[in-house]
């Protein structure tokens, strides 16, 4: 495991540079801390599947610096995209249909200034899911990603940005579905959805 410090001046590069190699990364988003690769490299999809002990059917999600650069990968209307304008950046993802290859592809916009310089830099999605053990709580203290991932080998770097504050992972809607599905709620409630998408919602499970 390669440790790094968020607030150093070459965090950003050497992150980019583990994500073009094929590595894993761990940092800090506005959320809890997310542990993702290179959305095409499948060695790196599979190692975060194993480090996680997650189900491999279990999705994660695209974080995209921009609606422009999430249309490039789905399909969004143009009145969903109003609405992802005032959401956006923030703790929501959504659920579009691919533009290539069939199938669903979950996107978000982080506001977190590391992990939007970090696509900046790398000029690609990054692929990530929480930063903890599958079916156990995502973290938000470096403390607590240090205990289930320190042992990591070197094709692994960790961001460390310290403690964030304490939140929960994003609000999740699949658009793919009419009326639109909730499938988790998070920071963004319900009832703020109705008023921003101007549209009714089928209710997740709770």
């Amino acid at each position: 495991m390669i440790k790094t410090l968020a607030s150093d001046k070459d965090s950003v590069e050497k992150t980019a540079s583990m994500l073009r190699d094929g590595g894993v990364v761990i940092i800090p988003t506005d959320t809890v801390y997310g542990i993702g690769c290179a959305h095409d490299n499948s060695s790196a999809i599979e190692k975060i599947i194993s480090m996680k002990g997650r189900d491999k059917d279990k999705r994660m999600a695209l974080l995209v610096s921009s609606i422009a650069m999430a249309e490039e990968y789905v399909d969004i209307s143009p009145k969903i995209k109003i609405g992802l304008m005032e959401v956006w950046p923030g703790p929501f993802t959504g659920v579009f249909q691919k533009k290539h290859g069939g199938g669903t592809e979950g996107i978000r916009v982080p506001n977190h200034a590391f992990v939007k310089s970090l696509i900046d830099a790398y000029g690609k999605p990054v692929l990530m899911t929480s930063a903890n053990m599958s079916g156990s709580s995502a973290h938000t203290h470096i403390m607590d990603v240090m205990h289930d991932f320190g042992d990591a080998d070197d094709s692994v770097m960790i961001v460390d940005g310290g403690d964030i504050p304490d939140s929960m992972a994003s609000t999740v809607v699949d658009f793919t579905e009419e009326p639109p599905k909730v499938l988790r709620i998070g920071p963004v409630s319900d009832k703020y959805l109705q008023e921003v998408f101007k549209t009714s919602f089928q209710l997740y499970e709770r």
